[in-house]
């Protein structure tokens, strides 16, 4: 989802609106540095968004615990408090599980369904990222056609 709204956005600008950017600004420097400084921005939002998508954010505790019982060791749960009913496994303070992965994710923000991924502690700072810069892309554009339309 994060590839198809990056793309579509980048069409339409490279279809609809550059053409007529023209129209805006005559000067090609600017025209030429605003696409520079617009795919920057859209360049941060996707890379960073494909980032966070592809992170997982399950807790690493829980991926101990089935290696453990896949080789029969025994784990060490007492470090631990709290566990997990669904995934039946103990799992780090600040966990939750979240109902649409099937995942124990270590401090569960939320499940993002633009990126088709929960948001917890591995993966929200490029989250934060993909936001921050797919914003400050809109907003740079949309400054940018109203100062040149005056």
């Amino acid at each position: 989802m994060t590839i198809l709204l990056c793309v579509s956005n980048i069409l339409t600008y490279a279809l609809i609106e550059y053409p007529y950017f023209e129209l805006i600004q005559q000067n090609s420097k600017s025209k030429i540095s605003f696409t520079l400084i617009l795919a920057i921005f859209y360049a941060f939002a996707f890379i960073s968004g494909f980032y966070a998508s592809y992170i997982d954010p399950e807790d690493h505790i829980v991926q101990e615990q089935i290696l453990c019982q896949k080789t029969g060791e025994k784990f060490d749960d007492s470090p631990y408090e709290y566990y997990c009913h669904v995934c039946k496994v103990c799992v780090n303070d600040g966990s939750k599980h979240c109902k649409e992965c099937n995942k124990c994710v270590l401090k569960f923000d939320h499940h993002c369904r633009w990126l088709n991924n929960c948001i917890g502690a591995k993966n929200y700072k490029p989250f934060i990222v993909f936001i921050v810069s797919a914003e400050a892309g809109l907003i740079f554009k949309f400054v940018v056609q109203v100062i040149g339309c005056r």
